[in-house]
């Protein structure tokens, strides 16, 4: 399993958390596999790996359909399911392992939010709420980058759940070009 970088990177925080860390063999593009992948500015760090090989043979096992599932983060999304992973806004970060990675793996999910920036969120025991959302909206009709279209949105989409708190999980099948 891959994790991405964005919100799907506190993923392995979260699995360590449950206890469930074990249950899971996470990978990271630098060229972790299992432990605990590290998230912010230490992402592609990984403690108490399994292995660690070097970043191309992680490619070769990434291009090579070597995952089952992939967790993604995304800066913008549309309602055809259209992605974009690099440019935020006047900011380019680069696709990454993204392209690599969507092309072999048989569960991509995305995770992220309909909006990015300042936001206000409670989180209780009643749940998630969006009390203010961010500046900037991360549903668009038109992408300044494209990384990943879907051909046949009825048929690729497999998966969209929707929260009123305003955030989205998506699972993706292939059949993307």
């Amino acid at each position: 399993m891959n994790l991405g970088i964005g919100m799907p990177e506190a993923m392995s925080a979260v699995a360590y958390e449950e206890g469930k860390l074990d249950d899971v063999t996470l990978t990271v593009e630098p060229g972790g596999i299992g432990g605990q992948p590290a998230s912010g500015l230490s992402f592609g760090a990984v403690s108490n790996a399994d292995a660690i090989i070097d970043q191309p043979a992680q490619f070769d096992f990434y291009d090579g359909g070597g995952l089952d599932q992939a967790f993604l983060g995304l800066a913008e999304t549309c309602q055809e399911g259209h992605v974009n992973v690099s440019r935020f806004g006047s900011k380019l970060a680069g696709a990454g392992g993204f392209i690599n990675i969507t092309q072999n793996t048989r569960d991509i999910y995305f995770l992220g939010t309909f909006t990015s920036g300042v936001q206000e969120i409670l989180i209780s025991d009643d749940g998630l709420k969006i009390l203010k959302n961010g500046p900037v909206k991360n549903s668009e009709r038109r992408f300044s980058k494209l990384h990943l279209t879907v051909s046949t949105p009825q048929s690729v989409i497999r998966e969209l759940l929707l929260s009123p708190s305003g955030r989205y999980f998506a699972s993706v099948n292939k059949g993307y070009c």
